[in-house]
């Protein structure tokens, strides 16, 4: 049986459960460190594989761009 409500301020099982404040951490996470970070992560490595190319090229130089249409050529089939 449960304690008369007159002499009390306490609240019991449903009615704490009902009317408890819940903390801003609880209804709003901010999350891990990695998480808040992954959007722009994704972000920055699909702009850095699309210029992959381009930034290899800059740093080999000319040769290596050479060397590779080169290769490329060598590679084709050029017969029917």
């Amino acid at each position: 049986m449960l304690p008369s409500q007159g002499r009390t301020k306490k609240l019991f099982f449903e009615d704490k459960y009902e009317n408890k404040k819940f903390m801003k951490g609880v209804l709003l996470p901010k999350g891990h460190k990695y998480e808040l970070q992954l959007v722009a992560k994704k972000v920055k490595m699909a702009k850095g594989i699309k210029d992959a190319d381009k930034t290899i090229l800059n740093v080999k130089g000319k040769k290596y761009a050479a060397r590779l249409e080169r290769k490329s050529k060598e590679n084709q089939r050029n017969w029917v």
